[in-house]
């Protein structure tokens, strides 16, 4: 007889592929500040992978970071999200 509690949590029966999560939506690196705050509004996301001409995923675009250094005057709504990208994910 086991001794160890059972995991019932949500989704304990379930695989990846079953589970109803949203298709990622990729931003361009030449998005602007201001266009990245519509897409945060518009497609519910807080969170957003970026990438650069060639298509190579090069950080992620967080709702946090841009809005944290827009309120902080360091960006401008006309800024291109490269200065607030976050390139050191793992």
């Amino acid at each position: 007889m086991s001794n160890l509690i059972p995991n019932l949590d949500w989704g304990q029966d379930r695989t990846v592929a079953e589970l109803p999560l949203h298709e990622a939506h990729f931003i361009p690196i030449t998005t602007t500040c201001g266009e990245a705050i519509e897409l945060i509004r518009t497609k519910g996301f807080d969170q957003f992978p970026v990438k650069n001409a060639e298509g190579k995923t090069v950080g992620v675009l967080t709702a946090v970071n841009l809005h944290s250094r827009l309120a902080k005057n360091q960006l401008k709504l006309s800024d291109p999200i490269t200065r607030c990208v976050v390139r050191d994910l793992r």
